[in-house]
């Protein structure tokens, strides 16, 4: 199925919702989402504020959009990469992650406020169909890649990767995917308090190191 073979209503959901991400996108080139308005967002797009909020319930929510978005993109890599389950995925969730870095700095500096205050596990709305065809036709994906939160990634392939005997059977997956989050966000965070050049390869770089320790230490306690 195409977009164009679905109602204009649920089209212009989906280029309306799209659009304001882009404008937010463009916006946090210069200055935090703490400092961007809805007003500013909705003269970009056009639309009014009222109608902001039928798509985002609070500016925050565009973060939560863009990483749900960044989660089929990155489930659509793999598979068009044809990675290896287990080791492989996780290390390239962390191959990939350093290069939207580098594309949008500025939204990892929200998402790591986003999770530094989040109390829960952070869920995602379901996309409608309109959103899901749109978002596949600009990543040229099929339609079927759904999106799924970092914990239905890593862990089972935690587990894979100690079936084939590339980490310990014996390691407790729940806190190893912690170490993987702490490395995930702590990494980016570093490197963008210190400097904006060069961003891909110096997180790239000290992503590789402290993926290369977190085995080495799983397997020597072993």
């Amino acid at each position: 199925m195409s977009i164009k073979d679905l109602p204009l209503r649920e089209r212009k959901y989906a280029l309306t919702k799209f659009a304001i991400l882009n404008a937010a996108k463009e916006k946090l080139k210069d200055k935090p989402l703490s400092e961007i308005t809805v007003s500013e967002l909705c003269s970009m797009v056009p639309i009014s504020e009222v109608t902001f909020y039928k798509y985002f319930q609070k500016k925050s929510d565009l973060v939560l959009y863009f990483m749900q978005l960044w989660s089929i993109d990155l489930l659509w890599h793999i598979k068009k990469q044809k990675i290896q389950p287990g080791l492989g995925v996780i290390e390239e969730i962390f191959e990939f992650n350093s290069k939207v870095v580098e594309e949008s700095p500025n939204i990892m500096a929200e998402i790591l406020i986003m999770v530094a205050h989040t109390r829960h596990e952070i869920k995602f709305k379901d996309l409608q169909r309109a959103e899901r065809l749109l978002f596949a036709a600009n990543i040229k994906c099929p339609e079927e890649i759904h999106e799924r939160d970092l914990h239905e990634i890593i862990l089972p392939n935690l587990q894979i990767a100690c079936d084939q005997k590339d980490l310990p059977k014996n390691i407790d997956l729940k806190k190893v995917f912690l170490s993987l989050l702490s490395i995930l966000y702590g990494v980016p965070m570093s490197i963008l308090y210190t400097s904006y050049t060069n961003v891909h390869k110096k997180i790239q770089s000290l992503y590789r190191t402290q993926l290369q320790n977190l085995w080495q230490t799983l397997r020597l306690e072993a």
